[in-house]
């Protein structure tokens, strides 16, 4: 049985409408296998999509940044291949449902390993470094 901490879905969606305009929950749910939370906003001329999923294998998550429908910048922790090459290199195959933080830039054409993200640090991140109305031009993870 799965079950999140006390208010956690209702406090990630009141951060992200305190730091993000037209906050909208397209998916929200408990049950005893998951919880879920998957919303969109905007963030200046940028559409964000921040998903959570808790389960009973942990937190699984996925913050991205679209432009004109393509990627500028998407952190999560799903077990990518790439990100998995990145990390184990020809041991890859060994760890193929392992959970690995990475960043996705260029509309996915750039993967890049980091480390685990929170929604705190990714609104921190996006703050950071595409500041509203700026240029999505050489963004970094």
């Amino acid at each position: 049985m799965v079950s999140a901490p006390p208010g956690y879905l209702d406090g990630l969606i009141t951060l992200v409408s305190q730091r993000l305009r037209q906050v909208q929950v397209v998916e929200r749910g408990e049950n005893p296998d998951r919880v879920l939370l998957d919303l969109v906003a905007r963030y200046g001329n940028y559409e964000v999509r921040i998903s959570e999923i808790l389960d009973a294998s942990g937190r699984k998550y996925a913050y991205y940044v679209f432009q004109a429908g393509k990627i500028v910048v998407g952190f999560d922790n799903t077990p990518d291949p790439l990100a998995l090459r990145l990390k184990f290199g020809r041991e890859a195959r060994r760890h193929w449902r392992e959970r690995i933080p990475h960043c996705h830039l260029q509309n996915k054409t750039k993967t890049e390993l980091t480390v685990e993200m929170t929604c705190q640090d990714f609104l921190d991140w996006l703050e950071a470094n595409l500041p509203e109305g700026a240029s999505p031009s050489g963004v970094i993870c």
